[in-house]
């Protein structure tokens, strides 16, 4: 088995390798392009599971390799508060703590991080659309009030 805890960023993002039968880590960081996803692909197989913290673009980032996966699991940023390190704080340290809480959740068998549900396609679309909407009526807003002063 493989265990990847994935520090994701808007244009690249930091794996950390851990493998069952070693304590050896491997850290790599990829760019979000063509290129980068690519090589990241390359290191997945049917035995990796995968840790990623919830931000704006996971659930795209998700559904570009979850196929190619046992399974993905994407966390609650604020569940894995307790997961940071005091002081430095930097992607590769990151990275290593979300594998080291995946490798301890999936080898003891003990539900340690509880997943966010990835909503289908259809879903985020619309919560995109609502949010746009939400920043156009502030827009028009912020418009209205300048016009009056």
């Amino acid at each position: 088995m493989k265990y990847v805890g994935i520090d994701l960023h808007t244009n690249r993002f930091t794996c950390c390798y851990l493998c069952d039968n070693s304590r050896e880590k491997h850290t790599e960081t990829f760019d979000l392009d063509k290129q980068g996803l690519s090589s990241f692909y390359s290191t997945l197989n049917r035995d990796t599971y995968i840790l990623v913290e919830a931000t704006i673009n996971t659930f795209a980032f998700v559904t570009l390799f979850k196929h190619l996966v046992r399974e993905v699991i994407v966390a609650n940023t604020y569940q894995l508060k307790s997961v940071g390190v005091p002081g430095k704080k930097t992607d590769k340290l990151d990275a290593a703590k979300l594998a080291d809480k995946l490798k301890a959740q999936v080898v003891s068998g003990v539900q340690q991080i509880v997943p966010v549900t990835v909503p289908p396609k259809e879903i985020r679309d619309l919560r995109a659309l609502f949010a746009s909407y939400r920043t156009l009526r502030k827009e028009i807003g912020r418009t209205k009030n300048r016009i009056h002063y």
